[in-house]
C-alpha cells in the first residue's frame, strides 16, 4: 500500500527507513525481499529527496540484477541517473547490465561517463574498480569489432547486434530498441549538394555501408567525403586506415588524415551550426597517441592541448581526458579541481 505523508522530512525519513531494511536483506542475499522494500520505499507519497529516490532506484537496480531482471533492472539504473546525474553508480550498474548483454561498447560508453564522475567525487575505490571493469569491456568490444571487420559476409539481419550498431548507439546516446540507422536514412534523402554540404552524403552512405558490413564500400565512401573535406569523412576514413578495414593499413596517410581533420572549422560550413563531428574525434585521437608516444615522440604537454581543444568542441573523451589532466595536475596543467569537476559534468 502507498504510505501517505505530509512533510518532506516525513516522507524522506520513511523512505530511508525503507532503503535500510532493504540493505539489511540484501546484505542477507534475500534479493526479492530486498526489492520489495525498495519498492516500499519508492512509493512513499510526499516530497522524498531526489537523491533518496536516486537511491532506491539504484538498490532495487542491484536488487534485480542479482536476481536476473536486466530489463528491469537498467530502466531503474536509467531512472537513478536522471535523479542524481552527477552520481557515478547509476552508471556503473548500467555498464555492468550492457556488458552481461554483451552490448560492450555502450558498456564502455557508460562507464567512461563512471569513472570521469567517481573522479570527481574523490572516490579511488569506485574509480579503480570502474577502470579495471572497463578495460575488459573495451577488450571485448574491441574483439567484436576486429571479428566484424574480418568477416565481410557479415548481413544486415545479424549486425543489429554488431559492435558497430552498439557504438554508434553509445554516441548516440540511443538505447538498443532504437535503429541508429534510420536517421542516417532519412538524412541521405536530404539534397546535400543544395546547402554546400555534398561531401556529406558521401558520409552517410559510408556509415550505411559500414553497418551492412559493406567494409570496402565503407571506406571508399569515407574516402571521397575525406577528398571534398568532411571532416567526418577524413576522421572515418583514417580510421579504416588505421585498422585496415575495407582498405590498405597505411598509418602515415592516417595520421595526415586525421591531422587535416583536427584543422577543420568547428562547424560544417560558416553559415551553419551544425557541429563539425569529425574535428573534436581527430583531435582527441592525436592527443591520446602524443600521450602514449603512438607514431609519435611522447609529449604529454602537447596531447594535453590536443584534448584541451577537444574538450572546447564538446568532444566527450577530449573533455573526460582532460578533465583527467585538471584533476591530477599533469600533461603541463595546474591543478584545477572545479574545472575539472565541470569537464567530468559536461
Amino acid at each position: 500500500d502507498v504510505q501517505v505523508l505530509p512533510s518532506n522530512r516525513d516522507a524522506t525519513n520513511a523512505a530511508e527507513k525503507a532503503k535500510t531494511e532493504g540493505n539489511r536483506l540484501f546484505r542477507a542475499n534475500d534479493f526479492r525481499a530486498a526489492e520489495k522494500c525498495y519498492t516500499n520505499g519508492l512509493q512513499v507519497v510526499g516530497a522524498v529527496d531526489p537523491m533518496m529516490l536516486a537511491q532506491l532506484f539504484n538498490n532495487r537496480s542491484t536488487a534485480r540484477w542479482h536476481r536476473q531482471d536486466l530489463a528491469n533492472a537498467k530502466q531503474d539504473a536509467k531512472r537513478a541517473a536522471e535523479l542524481a546525474p552527477h552520481w557515478s553508480k547509476p552508471h556503473v550498474r548500467l555498464g555492468a547490465i550492457y556488458a552481461a548483454k554483451t552490448k560492450h561498447a555502450k558498456a564502455v560508453a557508460r562507464l567512461e561517463m563512471a569513472l570521469g564522475l567517481a573522479s570527481a567525487e574523490h572516490d579511488k575505490v569506485m574509480v579503480e574498480e570502474i577502470t579495471k571493469k572497463m578495460s575488459e569491456c573495451r577488450l571485448r568490444r574491441d574483439e567484436e569489432a576486429r571479428c566484424e571487420s574480418e568477416n565481410l559476409a557479415y548481413g544486415p539481419m545479424s549486425s543489429n547486434e554488431g559492435a558497430f550498431r552498439a557504438a554508434n548507439q553509445a554516441r548516440a546516446g540511443l538505447d538498443e530498441t532504437e535503429d541508429p540507422m534510420a536517421m542516417t536514412d532519412e538524412m541521405l534523402q536530404f539534397d546535400w549538394n543544395r546547402v554546400g554540404m555534398g561531401a556529406k552524403k558521401h558520409v552517410l552512405l559510408g556509415q550505411r555501408a559500414r553497418q551492412d558490413g559493406r567494409l570496402d564500400d565503407a571506406a571508399r565512401e569515407f574516402m571521397a567525403a575525406a577528398v571534398g573535406g568532411d571532416a567526418e569523412g577524413m576522421y572515418n576514413y583514417a580510421i579504416c586506415q588505421l585498422k585496415g578495414r575495407g582498405t590498405r593499413k597505411d598509418i602515415p596517410a592516417a595520421i595526415r588524415w586525421l591531422e587535416k581533420a583536427a584543422v577543420c572549422p568547428p562547424t560544417q560550413t560558416p553559415t551553419a551550426t551544425l557541429d563539425n563531428v569529425g574535428v573534436g574525434e581527430a583531435l582527441t585521437t592525436l592527443g591520446s597517441f602524443y600521450d602514449a608516444g603512438i607514431h609519435f615522440d611522447q609529449d604529454k604537454t602537447r596531447a594535453r592541448e590536443y584534448w584541451e581543444r577537444a574538450a572546447e568542441l564538446a568532444a566527450a573523451t577530449g573533455m573526460n581526458q582532460f578533465g583527467i589532466c585538471l584533476m591530477n595536475g599533469t600533461h603541463g596543467v595546474q591543478k584545477d579541481l572545479p574545472r575539472a569537476r565541470e569537464m567530468f559534468r559536461r
